[in-house]
């Protein structure tokens, strides 16, 4: 039987393909609408709105029982000079000071309702009805992200104040590369290969109250020549809030020189005799 012969390729020699770039399919490139100008704006509202729920909560919360509470007790402070002044016990000027004792002695009473709040939120009946509270709260939808922003804020505080932060650094943290900010809690010298280190918490996002501890040597510890206020806003607004400039410069320790290892005593001239023979032999 005669043999076939094998094809040949129809095409020419400019129709094959002579390099990779000309082996690769074709592609039409369609841009993604993620990064478009609707993708910024809406990113830049949701910035700029988040930082003013930040700014604006903390302010309100302070300044919610002031705006409730001093109305009415300035209004009865009124009434009774008032009264007083109908009947001709008080003269105008008597009055008049008596209306500004009367603006602080409200400011006064709110500081103490607030106080005597805070001195039964430890209970246990108040406690239990703040916790149910807070559990019906956590449904509302804005109002949940307000007072849990707030909560954090003000555990935080509570934090610094029993155990305050010293500095604020920079770790490599998981791995060479990643960068985290901790706060530096303390430091100690351990016996044995550990040497000196450093107690640095590393707080989450945006719960800043929960995190991890970590026993570091001064050299994998940067300082960042940041407050703690600011640091605290950057990692509970989750990045979005600035840090503020960052100067960075090596730890700086503040534990004091090791004692150096006291001077060996001399061997009296019986035992270096004594050694000598024995070496000797």
């Amino acid at each position: 039987m005669p043999r076939r012969r094998p094809r040949r390729d129809r095409r020419s020699k400019e129709e094959t393909p002579t390099s990779e770039e000309e082996k690769k399919p074709f592609r039409i490139r369609i841009r993604d609408p993620r990064h478009g100008f609707w993708a910024e704006l809406g990113y830049s509202l949701r910035r700029r709105v988040l930082t003013g729920v930040l700014t604006i909560v903390p302010l309100a919360i302070a300044a919610l029982p002031v705006y409730l509470l001093y109305p009415k007790l300035n209004l009865l402070a009124e009434f009774v000079s008032q009264k007083y002044l109908k009947a001709g016990r008080l003269d105008e000027e008597t009055t008049l000071i008596l209306k500004f004792g009367s603006m602080a002695l409200a400011l006064i009473l709110v500081v103490s309702a607030l106080y005597i709040v805070g001195l039964l939120s430890s209970t246990f009946f108040v406690r239990s009805f703040l916790n149910l509270l807070r559990r019906i709260i956590e449904y509302v939808p804005i109002v949940n992200f307000c007072h849990r922003t707030t909560k954090q804020v003000v555990d935080l505080i509570e934090q610094q104040s029993s155990k305050p932060f010293n500095k604020v650094v920079i770790i490599e943290y998981p791995r060479r590369g990643v960068f985290a900010l901790g706060f530096v809690t303390g430091e100690h010298r351990y016996p044995g290969r550990f040497g000196e280190l450093v107690h640095v918490f590393l707080p989450t996002t945006p719960n800043p109250t929960s995190g991890f501890l970590l026993l570091l040597s001064p050299g994998d510890v940067t300082e960042t020549g940041l407050t703690v206020d600011d640091a605290v806003r950057f990692i509970i607004s989750g990045g979005i809030l600035d840090m503020g400039e960052i100067k960075p410069k090596p730890f700086e320790s503040t534990l004091p020189p090791p004692p150096k290892p006291a001077p060996h005593a001399p061997i009296p001239p019986a035992i270096k005799i004594a050694r000598t023979l024995e070496s000797a032999k």
